[in-house]
C-alpha cells in the first residue's frame, strides 16, 4: 500500500530534497531521481533493510536478498534525500511513523555507485 501519509509529511518536512516510491525498485527509481536532479550517490548495499521473512524465502528461493530488494519493484516504500542539515533519521521515523534506514549518501559525482550491475530495477520501456 503507497504510504501517502508519509510522503505528504516528507513533501512539508524541512530539509528533505528529493522523494519517490520504488515501484520500480531502489536501483530504478533512484536512477530517476540522480537523473533528475544532476547528481550521483554511493549506496552501501549492506544497510538496505531485508526482513527477516524475506531474507528466509530468498534463502530457500537461492536468491541473494539484498540484491532483489535493489532490483525489485512493486514496493510502495519511499527513498528520499535529506539535507546535510536535515532531520536525523530517528527523528524522521518518530514523525512518519515508519522504519528509516541511511543507504547512502549524494554525491556531485554523477552516477551510481556500490549498487551490483545485475539490480537494475524494471525499465517501462
Amino acid at each position: 500500500e503507497p504510504r501517502l501519509h508519509a510522503g505528504r509529511l516528507l513533501a512539508r518536512s524541512a530539509g528533505i530534497g528529493a522523494c519517490i516510491d520504488v515501484s520500480d525498485g531502489i536501483v530504478a527509481d533512484l536512477g530517476h531521481v540522480l537523473r533528475a536532479s544532476r547528481v550521483g550517490a554511493s549506496i552501501e548495499p549492506a544497510r538496505v533493510p531485508v526482513p527477516p521473512g524475506f531474507a528466509a524465502a530468498c534463502a530457500r528461493a537461492g536468491v541473494d536478498p539484498v540484491r532483489l530488494a535493489l532490483a525489485g519493484g512493486e514496493d510502495y516504500e519511499l527513498l528520499f534525500t535529506v539535507r546535510p542539515d536535515g532531520p536525523s533519521g530517528a527523528r524522521l521515523a518518530a514523525r512518519l511513523g515508519v522504519t528509516v534506514a541511511e543507504i547512502g549518501v549524494v554525491t556531485r559525482r554523477r552516477g551510481l555507485r556500490g549498487a551490483p550491475a545485475s539490480a537494475a530495477g524494471f525499465t517501462h520501456f
